[in-house]
């Protein structure tokens, strides 16, 4: 059953960005637990989402924001490279993908949030994403 609108939640405050890659731009969404756009969640890390094989941050849909007010996180979504309102990608998909992939996450993390450390959510291939490589660790190093 769905709630009347008076009972409706207010939204939670959304920025876009486009974030330059060496291979194209790539859009991403934040949404904000708190009224204040750019508003920190304290010392609770943002939550990154991760989206399957033929998804986009549009596909997440009310998710992102009913996560936001649940956690009082900033949750961010992006589109990988060729997918949803990221630029098209370009050329063979290599034995590397998906390690390459898990890597735009901390690039993506740093230029729309400034976060240092972030909670990876995602489901389908990206769930199966090694862990990002923490910001100014040394190759080789533990994820977290």
């Amino acid at each position: 059953m769905r709630a009347s609108p008076e009972e409706a939640p207010a939204p939670v405050p959304v920025r876009e960005f486009s974030v330059p890659t060496s291979l194209g731009a790539l859009y991403a969404k934040a949404w904000y637990p708190s009224a204040e756009e750019d508003a920190r969640s304290g010392d609770l890390d943002p939550i990154v989402l991760l989206h399957d094989s033929l998804g986009s941050v549009a596909l997440w849909r009310d998710f992102p924001a009913m996560l936001a007010r649940a956690t009082g996180r900033t949750v961010l979504a992006y589109d990988r490279l060729g997918y949803g309102r990221s630029g098209s990608r370009s050329g063979a998909i290599g034995f590397t993908y998906v390690q390459d992939e898990a890597g735009q996450v901390v690039h993506v993390a740093q230029s729309c949030l400034d976060a240092a450390r972030f909670v990876p959510l995602g489901h389908s291939i990206a769930a199966a994403w090694p862990s990002p490589p923490r910001p100014g660790a040394p190759s080789g190093a533990a994820r977290s």
